[in-house]
């Protein structure tokens, strides 16, 4: 999946170029909208959409059989499978130590690379000179796992991380 903002400075006609050296690969396009909205409007989506997602409230409660509150309870909470779709970030230190390997698969099944499929990553020297060594064998593991991946922004609303 790729996933991502861009901003561009300037109106007019736009095109926006995707190329792959493996003919098998497919690009997709849904849900595309392009309109100006301000720095103010960026962060309140954000926020909302974290707040939707990710911050839920829990509320425990320790009662005794009777239904009354147990004052001072300690409660604790075990994963037991990993089945919530819950994840963790990897990068190439995982396909070198089969310790980590084994706790991990063990309690995730969903993963990102941390910077492995970044633009800065796979295109660091020379414009035109990619390398996906390193971002194929993290899917090849993850696929071999179970795992689901996804990549990271492909474009960045800052100049450093974007090509040349």
């Amino acid at each position: 999946m790729l996933k991502g903002g861009l901003v561009v400075n300037a109106s007019g006609p736009v095109e926006l170029y995707f190329e792959s050296g493996n003919f098998l690969t497919e690009i997709w396009v849904d849900s595309i909208s392009l309109q100006p909205f301000t720095c103010e409007e960026w962060n309140s989506h954000q926020e909302k959409s974290i707040q939707k997602v990710r911050k839920g409230k829990v509320k425990f409660r320790a009662i005794d059989e009777q239904g009354r509150p147990i004052s001072n309870a300690t409660i604790s909470i075990k994963q037991i499978r990993p089945d919530f779709p819950f994840g963790c970030a990897i990068n190439n230190f995982i396909l070198e130590h089969p310790a980590y390997e084994k706790w991990f698969t063990s309690r995730f099944k969903y993963t990102v690379f941390e910077n492995e499929l970044k633009w800065t990553t796979t295109e660091p020297y020379q414009r035109g000179y990619v390398n996906y060594t390193l971002p194929d064998s993290l899917l090849r593991f993850t696929k071999s796992h179970g795992l689901t991946a996804r990549g990271h922004t492909v474009l960045w609303g800052s100049r450093g991380g974007n090509p040349i």
